[in-house]
């Protein structure tokens, strides 16, 4: 009985050695998912993610991929061209109807002639009329003669409201046709995919040849900077605040990969979750997210590092 006490004391006692003589910077004693605090130090383990999430990239639009302007490890910005699709019928339409248009514009200048012609044709009508009513007044000019007039200035009020129908309908037609130049204006620009984010692109995952629907994922890209996301234990989730010096380790070596900052943290206490292997995996442990910026963004994303909090200048 004896002998086994003896051997149980000489194991604590070597356990409590081996944490006192600890190399306060090596990244071995992290490789869990559990937050240590040891020497003001927080220690866990810290998974590298784009700051925004990785977004799918979707045609929008159906058809061939013609070209292929990006490619896998290609930083992106907003607004760029990602991949373009075949557009020849696109194109071909949008000439014809701007091409419509043209001509309706020609046509346009013509009704605007034949209405100022009308109008000019009803302002001497007016003056004839005038001048044999005067006539008519003094028995200078018989009633046939003034019903003459009368008939003139009634065909010229008709045909200046034809030509202003005729001008009317003209420009609605030019509007028409400018609907119809956005509507495949659109159509077209559909046929180039833009990205609506910053980021690096993950994932290619079409290539040339390829026949897409609006659905189609294009591409998976990394979006905003690369941050490092760990759990902090509930414990020690207090003592985390904005601005405290933190290290990104490698699992394997304990090499320094990046200094960083904590930039951001939950308000509430969460159930264990980022590094568990099952989503379902039960968890009584609850921690704090701690999101940490990189001196050092160039990390590949989605490993797991061990990761240092510093609670006091470091």
């Amino acid at each position: 009985m004896h002998k086994y006490i003896y051997i149980l004391m000489m194991v604590v006692f070597i356990s409590c050695g081996n944490d006192e003589g600890q190399n306060p910077d090596a990244g071995s004693g992290t490789a869990n998912a559990d937050s240590l605090a040891l020497n003001n130090k927080i220690m866990g383990v810290a998974k590298i993610e784009p700051e925004d999430g990785i977004i799918e990239v979707m045609a929008g639009s159906s058809g061939i991929v013609d070209r292929i302007l990006v490619d896998e490890g290609d930083q992106i910005e907003v607004g760029q061209v990602l991949v373009q699709l075949e557009n020849e019928v696109e194109s071909a339409q949008l000439q014809q109807v701007k091409s419509r248009k043209n001509s309706q514009a020609a046509s346009i200048d013509y009704e605007k002639e034949q209405v100022a012609a009308a109008k000019n044709k009803l302002s001497i009508a007016r003056k004839n009329l005038e001048f044999y009513q005067s006539l008519y007044d003094s028995k200078g000019a018989t009633l046939q003669e003034l019903d003459d007039k009368k008939n003139d200035k009634t065909i010229a009020e008709n045909d200046l409201k034809l030509a202003e129908a005729n001008l009317k309908a003209a420009e609605k037609k030019l509007n028409d046709n400018s609907t119809e130049i956005n509507y495949y204006a659109v159509l077209l620009a559909q046929k180039s995919i833009h990205s609506g984010n910053k980021g690096l692109v993950l994932q290619r995952l079409v290539d040339l040849g390829n026949y897409v629907t609006p659905q189609t994922t294009l591409f998976e890209i990394a979006s905003g900077s690369t941050i490092a996301k760990t759990e902090v234990d509930e414990l020690f989730a207090d003592k985390i605040k904005i601005g405290l010096d933190a290290e990104i380790l490698s699992q394997s070596t304990g090499e320094v990969l990046s200094k960083g900052k904590v930039i951001e943290m939950s308000n509430y206490l969460r159930s264990k979750s980022i590094f568990n292997d099952k989503a379902t995996e039960p968890e009584d442990r609850r921690v704090r997210e701690v999101i940490i910026s990189l001196d050092n963004p160039d990390q590949l994303i989605g490993s797991r590092v061990d990761c240092i909090i510093y609670l006091k200048d470091n």
